[in-house]
């Protein structure tokens, strides 16, 4: 596309969360570092990052996109927040820094340089840092390689429910990101003491053969199983059902992004 054409800018920032890299002489962390080049729809996402020690600690995603004709700086905003949610949960679920917020887009750049400014809840950075990741590059293709809205819910679904304290509602949620890829794909590993376990809290009574066989093995003999919370054993088989199933939901995932 020409020069000419109507190019706009929306920068977003870190609320919340330390998403870190590691610094070293081949990757360059200084300005604005391209993340994503979409030829197609006509927009990229760029990167800044604060430099902490040895760390480069991520500041703000940008996106610019440029049009035929003017735009509502308002109206870009809004589409500009999509896209900025969707590559910050990417970055959140492959850093596991799931609780990380981005605030919504508070500076647009218009194409004669302008800037519109919106109201926002402030910069309050926070949370820890951990050994950063080694490799900015690897990351970027593995952003670059989603190119199907199922795989973003997904993500975006698992970093919302995966630190949920209390172990019921996590195995519930999490088996919900199940279901939604069942819906469509048939190559998900099948876990029958997680099903189990899972209608075992969902249904709070459960006598089919399907369940209750797995059940056997974990709870004992019986021909019928009644959930309670005040059952030692039964929250143990539960947290320990939503720890598998979120490592395995963990791994397929990022089995997608690398493909």
């Amino acid at each position: 596309m020409s020069d000419d054409l109507f190019k706009y800018r929306a920068i977003a920032e870190v609320q919340k969360g330390k998403l870190s890299y590691v610094r070293n002489s081949s990757e360059n962390f200084e300005g604005e570092v391209e993340l994503f080049n979409n030829p197609d729809e006509h927009y990229k996402i760029f990167a800044t990052f604060n430099n902490e020690s040895n760390l480069a600690i991520l500041r703000s995603l940008i996106v610019e996109k440029v049009f035929q004709v003017e735009q509502d700086s308002n109206e870009f905003r809004l589409e500009s927040e999509k896209l900025i949610n969707i590559y910050f949960n990417r970055l959140k679920f492959i850093h596991k820094k799931y609780s990380s917020v981005i605030g919504s887009p508070d500076t647009i750049v218009k194409p004669d340089g302008q800037i519109d400014c919106y109201v926002s809840g402030g910069i309050v950075v926070g949370g820890s840092v951990d050994i950063g990741r080694y490799s900015l590059h690897q990351d970027c293709d593995q952003l670059n390689q989603v190119n199907d809205a199922l795989w973003d819910e997904c993500i975006e679904r698992y970093n919302m429910v995966v630190e949920f304290p209390d172990p019921v509602l996590r195995l519930i949620s999490l088996y919900s990101i199940v279901e939604l890829i069942k819906d469509v794909r048939a190559d998900l590993p099948e876990d029958s003491l997680i099903f189990a376990a899972r209608n075992l809290v969902a249904h709070g009574i459960v006598d089919q053969r399907k369940t209750v066989g797995p059940l056997r093995g974990e709870l004992g003999q019986a021909d019928q199983f009644k959930f309670s919370r005040h059952n030692g054993q039964q929250m143990e088989l539960v947290r320990n059902s939503a720890d598998r199933l979120a490592g395995i939901l963990a791994q397929y995932l990022t089995d997608q992004l690398a493909r």
